[in-house]
């Protein structure tokens, strides 16, 4: 008597978990309770043949197996079939690729259920799968009659796929012996190779993780297999130079020193899978790095304390470690073998948080190779960093996170959270989002800054488009003291002066209030707006033949399409930039107003800005932009980086809000005139860039609000 596949994977299920209960094992399994049933009566026949004591169920469904069934030198002697000759679909799969990949001979469907001990129809059904799973990789599976089943493609896409399967072979239980019956492989070579590789580790002063020194020599012998076979690897995949001058391919030479017939080129592709392969330690990781990498690891850590709120301490301790992760991430990212290097995806509630600020700020990588980074790499660098956190105390899930809610363009929305990082820099804000997104979005906050009311059970602080200075410094106060229970402007200080007039004489008192207030306040607590040197002030953006003057204009279609012609001409913009501004403009809102003479239509960059830039039209008699409100100033803005035009957007912002300056720049007749003009405004805002003023203008909290649902 011989079990069935069903019930072999049962017994092989309860074996491995005896503590699986009943409906575990049929949702496990996709099987029904009848058919669970039926098969323990099939395996306790075949058991009590065999010489072994049954298997029982309790009342609560657990299955109550015998001590015997554990003891493997008693299971693999009595039972008729080890375990190794079953393979689940999965592991058919594997081995059915494995074999076509390492094969010297002509395989057919007939060779592939005797070697596999399944029938012809499981195969056939089997070979869909493995077709879908070649094709993932962009290789064909194909057969014909005179090679018999095939893997065609391009061969450096074919070694992916091979290298796919033996991790995913040497992943299972006696993976080892997989690869040995299937693959076509000695285990003297295996012994060899792993020696070789030790030798490697000797000479490069490093070591490999445990994992993949184990897995190394069997990606070894199947690539040479594979050059055996007389598939060999393409130069032009590879930068020699890049690899030629690397200790790797030095390394490399003397792995495979006696290998005469080993191609320049396969020793190149070795040499980059040891460049690529993840290192536990290495004695010159920081001489042998590329300098690019070591400057992108430094600019990233910027960007994460700026963004985490945290100080990372024995930060050159930390860089060397992350070197040990990205010089071999490098080679992995530029050749595309990210996939080669699996991970966990699955991860906790606390650490999406960490990940999101890793993803974020991992931008330096993306520019280093002009293209994303894989979400596996980015999970590795997460994993370091929260180690390294946790090792210095600090937890990112205990500080307050915010997200910024503006339906109005990602300019407004990119300008209000800038202001709102320096007023609260204990903050860490996941990011901008327009309304739609909100109530779509995944990641946990704590509170939310919106210009529109939103229905949430989250708290919420609704802020205007364009707050003004006293509207920022009322927000600060209002959320401090909701989260905090106090506020920056309550300090007692006439208290504290009460104080000194007991013990010492006053001469100036206000004087003396207003040091105190400064000092107890403190500098840092004010939110200072960040103006660096890579950013184009507003003078700046007034190119040449991009500000116009004019009478008056039909309507306020007109006065874009005026307003985008510069634009056009200069190509920083196509005209279809122009016609998604009308498209998306709604004339019943006033959203697109800075104070009240001033538009700054702008429309999502994909619809066709090719460049950062502004344009500026002054119409003297207006147009309405509005139901309420006419326009006098229209600056079209491309904000194709939505960052650079950031430090002139705040500077129009000044200017716009300030009724006697945004009349003096309407009252502009040149545009000589005007820039200079310009020039001057924001000269004098830069005397005194914070953005508060000191004036007690009460706001009310409806502009200014809280709104917890």
């Amino acid at each position: 008597m011989q079990l069935d596949t069903r019930s072999r994977l049962i017994l092989q299920t309860l074996l491995s978990n005896p503590f699986i209960t009943s409906m575990e094992l049929t949702t496990t399994l996709q099987i029904s309770k009848r058919q669970l049933t039926y098969s323990l009566s099939k395996i306790n026949e075949y058991l009590k043949m065999k010489g072994f004591p049954t298997i029982k169920r309790n009342k609560q469904g657990l299955f109550l197996i015998p001590d015997k069934l554990f003891i493997q030198q008693q299971y693999e002697s009595k039972l008729a079939e080890s375990e190794r000759d079953f393979f689940t679909e999965e592991q058919r799969i594997l081995l059915i690729l494995l074999m076509t990949l390492t094969s010297e001979e002509e395989l057919s469907l007939v060779h592939f259920s005797s070697s596999l001990k399944v029938s012809k129809n499981t195969i056939l059904k089997d070979l869909k799968r493995v077709k879908e799973y070649a094709q993932s990789f962009e290789v064909n599976y194909m057969y014909n009659r005179a090679d018999g089943y095939i893997v065609t493609g391009d061969e450096y896409t074919i070694r992916k796929l091979l290298i796919t399967i033996v991790r995913e072979c040497m992943d299972r239980k006696n993976g080892d012996e997989f690869m040995r019956q299937y693959g076509q492989i000695k285990e003297e070579d295996i012994t060899d190779f792993a020696e070789r590789l030790m030798k490697v580790e000797n000479r490069l002063q490093l070591k490999f993780t445990d994992d993949r020194m184990a897995i190394m020599p069997y990606i070894i012998a199947c690539i040479l297999q594979r050059v055996r076979l007389g598939h060999s690897i393409e130069h032009f995949h590879l930068r020699y130079e890049e690899i030629a001058d690397t200790k790797e391919y030095l390394a490399t030479e003397e792995l495979f020193t006696d290998y005469k017939s080993i191609s320049t080129d396969e020793r190149l592709y070795i040499a980059l899978h040891l460049l690529s392969t993840t290192l536990h330690s290495s004695k010159y990781v920081d001489e042998d790095v590329l300098p690019q990498i070591k400057e992108t690891i430094k600019q990233f850590l910027i960007n994460f304390e700026r963004k985490a709120c945290v100080v990372l301490q024995d930060k050159e301790q930390l860089i060397s470690k992350l070197l040990l992760h990205a010089t071999p991430a490098y080679y992995r990212i530029k050749y595309r073998l990210s996939e080669l290097n699996q991970v966990d995806t699955s991860i906790s509630k606390d650490f999406k948080e960490l990940h999101y600020l890793v993803k974020e700020t991992l931008t330096p990588f993306a520019k280093l190779f002009d293209h994303s980074i894989p979400e596996n790499e980015i999970i590795y660098f997460s994993i370091l960093l929260g180690g390294w956190l946790s090792k210095q105390g600090d937890n990112i899930t205990e500080k307050i996170k915010a997200i910024v809610v503006c339906p109005h363009g990602t300019s407004i929305s990119r300008m209000l959270m800038n202001t709102l990082e320096h007023l609260f820099p204990d903050f860490i804000f996941l990011g901008a989002v327009s309304l739609r997104e909100f109530y779509e979005y995944s990641q946990d906050y704590h509170i939310v800054f919106t210009n529109v009311p939103l229905e949430t059970v989250k708290r919420q602080y609704i802020i205007n488009k364009f707050p003004t200075s006293t509207e920022w410094q009322k927000l600060q106060n209002i959320v401090i003291n909701d989260l905090y229970g106090y506020t920056p402007q309550s300090l007692e200080v006439e208290a504290m002066i009460a104080i000194i007039e007991k013990n010492a004489a006053i001469y100036d008192r206000e004087k003396l209030k207003k040091e105190l207030t400064d000092y107890l306040q403190g500098a840092d607590t004010k939110p200072k707006r960040s103006w660096h040197p890579d950013k184009l002030d507003l003078a700046q953006m007034m190119g040449e033949n991009q500000v116009q003057f004019v009478n008056q204009v039909k309507d306020w279609q007109e006065a874009i399409w005026t307003a985008a012609r510069p634009l056009i001409d200069n190509q920083i913009i196509q005209p279809a930039y122009a016609e998604a501004v009308i498209q998306d403009y709604n004339f019943a809102s006033e959203y697109l107003f800075i104070g009240e003479k001033t538009v700054i239509p702008h429309t999502d960059p994909a619809h066709g800005a090719l460049k950062v830039g502004m344009s500026f039209l002054i119409i003297k008699q207006g147009v309405k932009f509005s139901a309420n409100k006419k326009a006098y100033l229209i600056v079209l803005l491309s904000a194709l980086d939505r960052e650079q035009h950031l430090r002139a957007l705040l500077q129009l912002t000044d200017i716009a809000q300030d009724s006697q300056q945004i009349n003096q720049v309407i009252a502009a007749t040149s545009q000589q005139q005007l820039q200079e003009l310009i020039q001057q405004l924001t000269k004098q805002g830069e005397k005194n860039r914070e953005p508060f003023d000191s004036g007690e203008t009460p706001v009310s909290r409806a502009s200014i609000g809280k709104n917890v649902k």
